[in-house]
């Protein structure tokens, strides 16, 4: 069973108060906590975020509250592509190490696989937290199972 409850009551927190602050609709936030349904990973992100706990453990996956610095590792990461991304993007051309330059569609390329890998960083960075973690395999087939199946369900 997942913690969202016993993390609302321990911040003494309504669900009025859970849902204005997370965009989540009470009704969703209800049927999530009685188990009646299952957030998908964005939703179980919001409400990790809004009780800064890792989304494993937030499912009741595993018993580690404290968040690792994964987060902050990805901030700095996505910050620094998107730096990247908007130096280059002023640039005519991209002027590689071996001198070659990039320009054109291959610039817009390079540039779309800037914004892409920080859209990854920001969709899926509970993975690295969960490779770093002391999960058995176990464990970490079941979490990994319950996030692609979320992912395919509507909230």
């Amino acid at each position: 069973m997942n913690r969202i409850k016993e993390l609302r009551k321990s911040k003494n927190v309504t669900l009025q108060e859970v849902s204005e602050k997370t965009g989540i609709s009470i009704t969703s936030l209800s049927f999530y906590e009685k188990g009646q349904r299952n957030p998908k990973i964005e939703t179980w992100q919001k409400l990790a975020d809004y009780f800064d706990v890792p989304v494993s453990y937030l499912q009741g996956i595993t018993d580690d509250e404290v968040k690792k610095n994964t987060e902050d590792i990805f901030y700095m990461v996505s910050v620094v592509l998107d730096a990247y991304r908007k130096v280059l993007s002023e640039e005519e051309a991209i002027v590689l190490t071996n001198g070659k330059k990039i320009a054109g569609k291959d610039k817009d390329n390079v540039l779309l696989g800037f914004e892409f890998a920080e859209q990854a960083i920001n969709k899926y960075k509970n993975f690295v937290y969960l490779f770093s973690s002391n999960m058995d395999k176990e464990q970490m087939l079941k979490l990994m199972t319950k996030i692609f199946k979320e992912d395919d369900n509507d909230d």
